[in-house]
């Protein structure tokens, strides 16, 4: 697959495959990744890891 990162290839195959995929915290160009595959930002609380909400990208639907 030209100008595909493996990342692009392994997050199209959870997807494909019926996983529920979410990112916490990502850098800038895993957004522009995660935007193509129309994933939205939102934040939640992990009371465990973080002191304050961390963003969070999920896939919709």
């Amino acid at each position: 697959m030209k100008n595909e990162a493996n990342i692009q290839h392994l997050i199209r195959q959870w997807l494909d495959e019926g996983y529920h995929v979410s990112v916490v915290m990502p850098r800038p160009i895993m957004q522009h990744i995660l935007k193509k595959f129309r994933f939205v930002p939102s934040f939640e609380f992990f009371p465990h890891e973080y002191l304050d909400n961390v963003e969070v990208w999920h896939c919709p639907g």
